[in-house]
């Protein structure tokens, strides 16, 4: 099982790639970053002890997450 605990407790090196595993908690706004022509989008994501942590999203990861959470709330309208 893997938790967020080595990120809540910064014990990892901070130039270290680390992959988490957990769901999307909350979706915010998609932002447009005009001076860099890329977007952005910041998710809370929630592993099973209920620790969140946030990150950002880019470029397609971002439209791909946001399409997804907002064709599931218009489902659950």
């Amino acid at each position: 099982m893997c938790f967020f605990d080595p990120i809540v407790e910064k014990s990892f090196p901070e130039d270290h790639p680390l992959d988490v595993i957990g769901f999307v908690a909350d979706v915010g706004v998609l932002k447009t970053i005009l001076t860099q022509d890329t977007q952005k989008l910041n998710v809370l994501i929630q592993d099973l002890k209920m620790q969140r942590i946030y990150s950002s999203l880019w470029d397609q990861y971002a439209d791909d997450i946001f399409g997804q959470y907002a064709d599931e709330a218009f489902r659950n309208l």
